[in-house]
């Protein structure tokens, strides 16, 4: 039996009967499946469920969103030209092309999760209790301990500080908001500004407890 990671343990809620367990939604905006598990049956989740290397995962993921957002610049560019002027509208298809294949990917990996699961949840039964992704958003913020939250606010520093050289590094020929790479450039920023901000805070609070 391994340890369950913060991530893992924002699924489960405690009864009397157990513990309720929210399922993996391969639909994403509908409501997921909750379970009623015992101890034991939690312990076989966490197993199949907990990232072995969590950081290296988050490395890879991250690394793999930006080598996408790369690739369609260059695409573009080497369709369209250079463009010298993002219009609202190329913005826009721009986004969506970046956003709409990482917004498929998560009912994908959701419907391998239950599948994993299968064999476990089939011996459960179904349970009218609800964890809301609030809660379970409280539950992932306190599971975290002052160092990893710091661990994983220095890799968003680290990314924010890979978009800020980027942008420095183009700005001459590229001045800022003037193509479609500088725009991916800022909002990647712009996540990674607000995550660590998010995980510093959450840090902060750890550490005056």
């Amino acid at each position: 039996m391994i340890a369950i990671s913060p991530e893992a343990s924002a699924f489960f809620k405690k009864v009397d009967a157990g513990w309720v367990f929210r399922a993996p939604n391969p639909w994403v905006f509908g409501d997921a499946p909750h379970y009623l598990v015992t101890d034991e049956q939690k312990s076989s989740i966490a197993n199949i469920v907990t990232l072995r290397h969590p950081i290296r995962c988050g490395v890879i993921v991250g690394v793999a969103i930006i080598a996408w957002v790369f690739a369609i610049s260059w695409l573009t560019w080497l369709t369209c030209g250079e463009i010298e002027q993002a219009s609202a509208g190329v913005i826009a298809m721009f986004t969506v092309i970046i956003t709409l294949p990482i917004v498929a990917a998560l009912p994908i990996v959701a419907a391998i999760q239950k599948r994993r699961l299968g064999a476990v949840l089939s011996q459960a039964r179904l349970s009218a209790e609800r964890i809301s992704l609030r809660e379970a958003g409280r539950v992932l913020q306190n599971a975290h301990s002052s160092r990893s939250a710091l661990k994983i606010a220095g890799l968003w520093t680290f990314n924010g500080a890979m978009q800020i050289t980027l942008l420095g590094v183009r700005q001459n020929k590229h001045p800022l908001f003037s193509d479609m790479q500088s725009w991916a450039a800022v909002v990647t920023l712009l996540i990674a500004v607000i995550l660590t901000i998010r995980f510093l805070k959450i840090a902060y609070t750890k550490r005056i407890e």
